[in-house]
């Protein structure tokens, strides 16, 4: 986590247009409570950023991860979250399905308090040995389909499934940290040495924006 990463005044100016955006819905019928724009490389504020391979590399070099395909290859989606935003379930964003191996979170709120929610839950991945029923895991995606996510708030350890390499299993997760959504935040995250497995906290009546930039 890196805080005051940016110039203000470029910041502020990137926020006006990021606020001005057209947003739509995401991962629409899954716990994951969003909208968001996509970041285009023409030209707009803050493609000369997010396209540009040597920022590509500098994220690489803060977590000293290794880009599998780089090339300037990254996925940005700008997103916007209402004030009533149920949350995000726990997951990782480390697939099968695509070569992610960093993400990077670039916070975009002045003055936001804890008691706003929103909270970045990082959390391990504590599962014994021994496998767990699926009897026995208390949080299930479909118990809360359309509701908001306030047991988040509520627990350090939950039982619940884990996409994991060998597929979708009942695992055990333990809360590392908290991270508050300030303005001027970068959160980096790396999926090759661990899942990095995260959550978001509902929101308590504030707007909240954020950048997310996938690298590969």
């Amino acid at each position: 986590m890196l805080d005051n990463f940016f110039n203000e005044a470029l910041l502020d100016e990137y926020i006006e247009y990021h606020q001005q955006l057209t947003f739509k819905a995401d991962d629409e019928n899954l716990p994951y409570d969003s909208t968001w724009a996509a970041a285009t490389n023409d030209g707009t504020i803050g493609s000369e950023l997010f396209f540009h391979i040597p920022w590509h590399n500098l994220l690489a070099e803060y977590t000293d991860t290794k880009l599998v395909i780089g090339n300037g290859m990254t996925s940005v989606k700008l997103r916007a979250h209402e004030p009533d935003s149920k949350g995000f379930w726990v997951h990782t964003d480390r697939t099968n399905r695509k070569h992610v191996v960093m993400a990077a979170l670039i916070y975009l709120n002045k003055n936001w308090k804890k008691e706003e929610g929103s909270l970045l839950q990082l959390w391990s991945d504590i599962t014994p040995p021994e496998p767990i029923e699926n009897t026995d895991v208390d949080f299930r995606w479909k118990f809360y389909k359309d509701q908001r996510l306030d047991f988040l708030t509520e627990h350090q350890m939950l039982t619940t499934h884990l996409v994991t390499p060998n597929g979708i299993k009942p695992g055990k997760v333990f809360l590392l940290d908290q991270i508050t959504p300030e303005y001027n935040r970068l959160v980096l995250t790396d999926f090759i040495r661990d899942p990095a497995y995260h959550s978001i906290t509902p929101s308590n009546g504030r707007m909240r924006y954020a950048i997310v930039q996938w690298l590969l």
